[in-house]
């Protein structure tokens, strides 16, 4: 069960229609990897707002206020940032 804030991600997953082609070449790839390692994927839609933190993350890069937030939030819990290579993030439309 994947959990997200996203109607249109939510509505995608779980009929198999898609209007987007980017969200359409990323779903494809998830459809890919769960037939080859034999899992379904199902999504239900959760909240931003019973979902804070991911919510503030999500919107970490676009000011300060979103950092401060989480941090004054989750701080407590020892988190470290770790920097990930931006080929990690590299969408392609080869599924």
């Amino acid at each position: 069960m994947v959990y997200c804030n996203n109607l249109s991600v939510v509505s995608s997953l779980n009929s198999g229609h898609v209007q987007d082609p980017l969200l359409g070449s990323c779903l494809r790839g998830i459809w890919f990897l769960a037939a080859v390692h034999e899992f379904e994927v199902r999504a239900c839609r959760l909240a931003s707002s019973n979902n804070c933190g991911v919510d503030l993350l999500s919107h970490w890069h676009l000011s300060h206020t979103f950092q401060d937030e989480f941090l004054s939030s989750f701080g407590a819990l020892g988190l470290q940032q770790v920097s990930v290579p931006e080929d990690f993030f590299q969408l392609s439309d080869t599924f």
